[in-house]
């Protein structure tokens, strides 16, 4: 056993389950016996509500059919442990010496820590009276516990034995390696995002995710920040405080709705709701509109300023330079910033700052002034956006040598295993399990 084989672990994307001590010895009731080695009601059962949380459901709310394919799948998952163990078993392979049990505990030490943290983390942030003591008894009820870690640990170094001793011949090309790429990262993303652009910015670009397909039409967006006359936004405050003082209202209006519609039940009730937010909406609309028309009369000063920066970008002289001199913004500064993706079905943007953009047809257009509460922009048309398929750097590209390996290494043990089932004897009893 070597660090290379606990580092290729973290690449697996679901957690393998975790091997088995002999049922006999803990009471617990057998539901699956492969040959030598029996495996109880309560590991199926964890297995099963664990696989339902890899999914992002409750076990609760899965229906009985969706339970019942978790079980099956479960059941095939067990058997597939059991004849690894038999088979490791007969050719010595099986057990660990003191100092790989070591290893291996400390490794499950360190990643039950790591989980441990993200999860107190988390549920502080959503409760603020939750102790240390509350996480570690509810990772304890869901059976995620530093014992389950371990047995998962040598589980998985068990697996890599079988590689070892069965699959060290799978060799995988550069084009078999780029299928694969294609087929598990590529075409899921293409299928999800290419025609669905308010979820690629959901999850992708608002949350900074990475995405291995980009939808065709993004463009990137520089831009220059003009900002208000001192002595005009001092004349603007009472339209500024107004704005504010209606936005405030409108959040309020929403969420009472929201409250609402949470509890009642004929929807009639809500329509008091839906004219009180309405109504705020007006408010606020009609405040953006005051303050946009008292903002207006910067608009001459920030069309000679846009006059100047044409002229100068038509002198070849650096969008980064022109954004040091004329913006408050100083973002694109940094010619290493690429800008800001848009796309034209983008529900992220202003009416606004669509008509601004629309202008822009050509890479190096800037628009004419665009009104902003913050300031008065001018929104430049930097680069295209390559679209399609992501091209990996040398550091994705070695990941997935390593992942595109091991999942080629799996399919051939997993192939193994079903040829090999009928040399043990195979006893299972599904009638034991809690479905509820």
């Amino acid at each position: 056993m070597n660090m290379h084989r606990m580092l290729c672990a973290l690449l697996i994307l679901c957690l393998l389950p975790m091997a088995c001590v002999c049922a006999e010895e803990s009471g617990d009731p057998v539901v699956v016996r492969v040959g030598n080695y029996a495996y109880p009601k309560s590991l199926v059962e964890f297995m099963m509500r664990a696989a339902a949380d890899d999914n992002g459901a409750l076990w609760e709310a899965l229906s009985q059919e969706e339970k019942e394919a978790i079980r099956d799948m479960t059941i095939r998952q067990v058997v597939g442990i059991g004849v690894i163990e038999n088979k490791l078993a007969e050719q010595g392979k099986h057990d660990f010496t003191a100092d790989e049990e070591e290893l291996l505990r400390s490794n499950a030490q360190a990643a039950y820590d790591q989980m441990w943290t993200n999860l107190y983390q988390y549920m502080r942030k959503n409760n603020a009276d939750i102790s240390e003591e509350d996480v570690t008894e509810w990772l304890e009820e869901m059976g995620y516990t530093l014992d389950m870690y371990f047995e998962n640990a040598k589980a998985i170094e068990r697996q890599f034995r079988m590689f070892d001793l069965y699959c060290a011949d799978v060799k995988l090309t550069d084009s078999e390696m780029d299928a694969y790429y294609q087929e598990t990262y590529v075409k899921p993303d293409q299928k999800r995002y290419e025609h669905d652009i308010p979820t690629y910015e959901k999850e992708i670009l608002l949350l900074g995710n990475e995405s291995f397909f980009v939808p065709e039409g993004y463009r990137y967006l520089k831009w220059i920040l003009i900002p208000y006359p001192d002595e005009l936004l001092k004349e603007a405050r009472p339209q500024l405080f107004r704005l504010y003082l209606t936005e405030n209202a409108l959040k309020a209006a929403y969420d009472a709705m929201a409250e609402a519609a949470a509890t009642v039940e004929d929807m009639n009730e809500l329509l008091p709701y839906r004219a009180s937010f309405d109504e705020c909406k007006a408010d606020n609309d009609a405040a953006g509109e005051a303050l946009t028309e008292k903002l207006r009369q910067a608009l001459p000063m920030a069309e000679e300023i846009a006059a100047e920066v044409h002229a100068k970008l038509r002198q070849g002289t650096a969008f980064e330079q022109l954004v040091n001199k004329y913006s408050a913004d100083s973002t694109y500064a940094d010619p290493a910033n690429p800008g800001v993706p848009f796309h034209p079905d983008s529900p992220n943007w202003s009416d606004r700052q669509r008509e601004g953009i629309a202008t822009l047809k050509n890479i190096g257009d800037l628009s004419s002034p665009v009104l902003a509460s913050e300031g008065i922009y001018l929104l430049y048309y930097a680069a295209d956006v390559p679209s399609g398929t992501h091209e990996l750097t040398d550091e994705e590209r070695n990941a997935l040598a390593q992942n595109a390996q091991y999942a080629a290494q799996l399919n051939r043990l997993n192939a193994l295993l079903e040829a090999w089932k009928p040399d043990y004897e195979i006893v299972t009893n599904e009638s034991l399990l809690d479905m509820d």
